[in-house]
């Protein structure tokens, strides 16, 4: 996923921004209180707005995979934790038909949630969202918008580096044989901790060069 955004095609820009903005949290919000009908018609109009936006939706699936670790941890807690009919397991762990149907709509929620920002993100320009954060941020007292904005363009920004570094890694865990080992938790340290290092080093340098260079609120216009 090092060239998602290039991928995406040239942004759509019929919106504004804010409004992007607020249907992106409308989504969220309603994505979290919505029943299972209505999560499938959220999901139709999520899959509408890629299709018009062009995401590479076969990549970002296929580069989902630590998403969809999480999403497998996610159900396995709320299958095993929620009391209900017991459909299969053992005398200490058990899924219940309540559990897997709570876990399964959760995940569910997870997913439309992410596919909203991937979305976002795909189809509004960077400097357009940092404008939309501070317009929305400038009449609260006491927030230093410029810097909020600045910050989650930043990190925007960090998203495709962050990524390619993991491709990376894992492109060498390969060519070591680590991805042959069984014990799941191995990969994933070995994995997450270089990825950890290199991302807090990056960030390091990055802070260390904007001051270098005197960078204040001021200069986020």
């Amino acid at each position: 996923m090092r060239s998602f955004y290039l991928r995406c095609g040239q942004p759509r820009r019929r919106l504004d921004a804010r409004l992007k903005l607020v249907l992106m949290t409308a989504v969220g919000a309603a994505s979290m209180t919505l029943s299972a009908p209505g999560l499938s018609a959220l999901t139709g109009l999520l899959a509408a707005a890629a299709v018009y936006t062009r995401l590479p939706i076969a990549g970002l699936v296929r580069e989902s995979r630590f998403f969809a670790l999480l999403l497998v941890l996610v159900f396995a807690a709320r299958a095993l934790s929620t009391p209900g009919e017991v459909l299969f397991g053992a005398s200490f762990v058990s899924f219940t038909r309540q559990g897997i149907y709570e876990g399964a709509l959760i995940c569910w929620r997870l997913i439309l949630m992410v596919t909203a920002g991937i979305v976002f993100t795909a189809a509004t320009p960077l400097a357009d969202t940092k404008a939309a954060i501070e317009w929305f941020l400038t009449p609260v007292p006491g927030i230093p918008q410029k810097r909020i904005a600045v910050l989650i363009g930043l990190i925007v920004r960090f998203i495709p580096v962050i990524l390619f570094k993991a491709g990376e890694i894992s492109r060498a865990q390969h060519a070591r044989c680590i991805a042959n080992r069984k014990n799941p938790l191995y990969r994933l340290k070995t994995l997450s901790l270089p990825l950890l290092r290199i991302v807090f080093t990056d960030a390091q340098r990055l802070a260390d060069a904007m001051t270098a260079r005197g960078y204040s609120d001021m200069d986020a216009d």
